[in-house]
């Protein structure tokens, strides 16, 4: 496998850390690698009603309470699915406001859990193939939000081109964001340092480019500090 999970201690409970096998790996083997985990019931997941068994049918779903945020993959295979436009799809599911971030669901719970599965499996969002809620290192937990930042910003700038949204609903707007976040005490300079580099990526967004996740390697989503931060483990293994 390109991206493998090993067990690791953190904070006295058996979490997972990330090695990257393959310098060429895909946001594809990043799925498949958080995949076998949540298939596995005897990974430790605090969220569960048993602190221990497979995702599947959890009832302490974070689709029942959580803002799921869309990507640009997601929303496409979304939109074919049910037989509309990106635009349609965009106008009956998703909030488009200039105050939030990236595009999520209009409604909570998420409009696709019925019986406390997922029934749109298959093209579920990508915040959600990479949700688990298994302790994780700050690399691998570092690599998710790149991730995730390039396919739900490639959503907000295609809904943008296509005149979904308001013109002023722009890049920008999330660099205001970003300062607001640390002014207020909830980022530090580190951290508002890190997302300010991840920020001025988009400008190369692989997903824009019409990549999905199998043809979207893992270190077009990263800057250079951080793809080297996270392949430190590959000498080890």
């Amino acid at each position: 496998m390109a991206v493998k999970l090993i067990p690791c201690e953190i904070e006295g409970e058996v979490g997972l850390d990330v090695v990257i096998a393959n310098q060429d790996a895909t946001v594809a083997d990043l799925i498949q690698a958080l995949q076998q985990p949540a298939d596995d019931s005897t990974i430790i997941k605090p969220y569960h009603k048993q602190r221990y068994g497979v995702c599947r049918g959890c009832v302490n779903n974070c689709c029942k309470y959580n803002s799921i945020v869309v990507d640009l993959v997601a929303a496409e295979r979304l939109s074919a699915h049910l037989g509309l436009s990106l635009r349609d799809f965009a106008h009956s599911y998703l909030s488009c406001h200039s105050d939030l971030p990236f595009p999520e669901f209009k409604r909570r719970p998420c409009p696709f859990l019925v019986d406390d599965c997922c029934t749109v499996y298959v093209n579920r969002a990508l915040i959600c193939r990479l949700y688990l809620c298994t302790p994780m290192t700050e690399r691998l937990e570092k690599l998710r939000a790149a991730v995730l930042l390039m396919g739900e910003a490639a959503l907000r700038q295609r809904l943008l081109e296509e005149g979904v949204v308001a013109r002023h609903w722009q890049e920008r707007q999330l660099q205001e964001s970003l300062y607001r976040r640390y002014r207020s005490g909830a980022l530090t300079m580190d951290e508002f340092e890190r997302e300010q580099e991840q920020l001025e990526l988009l400008h190369g967004n692989p997903f824009l480019a019409g990549k999905g996740y199998d043809d979207t390697k893992l270190r077009e989503c990263c800057s250079g500090d951080l793809w080297l931060q996270i392949c430190n483990n590959i000498a080890e293994e």
